[in-house]
Parts: structure tokens; sequence; C-alpha cells
């Protein structure tokens, strides 16, 4: 199970991140971007503190949520 504590070993190489929420997705550089801790984990993480479903690590992107336009688009 991958929660607050070790979602760092998860995102050890990872250089985009998508997140699926209320339909829209969300997309950031961590390398551009630069963003808060807080703010990678608010879109990694479900209300019950645990890694939302599904994900995906694919190369150096991580998708959190599903969405299938993000998924063909990275995954291809």
């Amino acid at each position: 199970m991958v929660d607050e504590g070790n979602v760092d070993s998860l995102l050890d190489g990872v250089v985009d991140v998508y997140s699926t929420k209320n339909r829209k997705v969300i997309h950031l550089n961590i390398k551009k971007d630069n963003p808060a801790r807080e703010d990678v984990l608010a879109l990694l993480m479900g209300r019950s503190g645990t890694l939302r479903a599904p994900v995906i690590k694919h190369r150096s992107a991580l998708i959190v949520g599903f969405d299938e336009e993000t998924y063909a688009q990275v995954l291809t």
C-alpha cells in the first residue's frame, strides 16, 4: 500500500504527473513546475490517505486516475 510516507519512492524518476479529478486532467512537469510536495500529494492521494487508483507508471510519467485520451497520449 502506498501512503504519504512512502510516495516519494513511487515518484523516483518521474518527470510528468497526470491526475484526473472530476473529469479534468491536471498535468505537472516536476522539473519545470517545481511543485510543493503537498501539491503533488493532493493530486495523488485519496481521502483515505492512500494512493488513488488506477495508477500507471510508464517511463518518466505517472498517471493517476482514468482518462482515455491521457492513456493514449502517454502510453503510445
